[in-house]
């Protein structure tokens, strides 16, 4: 969910279908959990498209925050009229994301350092996930309160978060130093990087879920220069 979207790729670069301004070199951007024809691109403000499978629509923003580039964007399955997005160590969520002027309300979070990633919960509206620096944390009631869920994770970034569709709070978490996995039945962390390289960065970690047969779902990890790399789940 993380695109180069720089001038020549015109879903979102500036001065395309109406977007006015710039964002980071990866910008991030997500689809409507519900409406793969609708997408949220996250620059200076949040950006909301819609017909975006046609080359006939518009940027429109519907944030008036500024400042510097969000770092991450995300939409809740559960509640699609839910919505995050963090710039730096800063959290915002609104519940009303595809009215016209919707409400944004600023969240406090524990811990110091950059929201690397967010992740809501696919079937608990209440329940979301932040990797923030080095830390990993839950709420569960819509990012008003966090736990601490760190464990003994190293002293690394936390770069990315993927929820397992198939377990109970089931989370893995890709890290400078690899993926890691914690579930409601697991009192910490267990390391999930067999056969990944030893200096392996991940930068990106992706479920691919199928439904019908999960047998099917796997984890890809997408790192820093050691190419992408697939898995099946953990599997209690």
């Amino acid at each position: 969910r993380k695109y180069n979207m720089g001038s020549e790729h015109q879903v979102g670069g500036n001065g395309a279908h109406g977007m006015n301004e710039e964002g980071g070199w990866v910008t991030p951007f997500c689809l409507h959990e519900g409406n793969s024809d609708i997408m949220f691109s996250g620059m200076k403000n949040v950006w909301r498209a819609i017909g975006v499978t046609s080359n006939n629509f518009s940027w429109e923003k519907i944030t008036e925050s500024g400042g510097g580039n969000i770092h991450v964007v995300e939409h809740s399955p559960a509640n699609h009229n839910l919505f995050f997005y963090a710039r730096s160590g800063q959290l915002f969520r609104t519940e009303n994301v595809m009215d016209a002027d919707p409400e944004w309300l600023s969240l406090s979070t524990p811990g110091s350092g950059n929201i690397f990633d967010i992740q809501t919960y696919p079937t608990d509206e209440n329940v979301v996930f932040i990797a923030k620096g080095s830390k990993v944390f839950i709420s569960e009631d819509k990012g008003f309160n966090w736990t601490d869920i760190t464990g003994s994770l190293p002293d690394v970034n936390m770069n990315s978060l993927a929820i397992h569709p198939n377990s109970e709070l089931g989370v893995f978490v890709g890290s400078d130093v690899g993926v890691y996995y914690r579930d409601a039945f697991l009192d910490d962390w267990e390391m999930f990087s067999v056969g990944l390289p030893v200096d392996a960065s991940v930068n990106e970690i992706e479920i691919y879920h199928n439904p019908a047969d999960p047998e099917e779902d796997v984890i890809r990890a997408g790192t820093y220069g050691r190419g992408m790399w697939s898995s099946p789940l953990w599997q209690d």
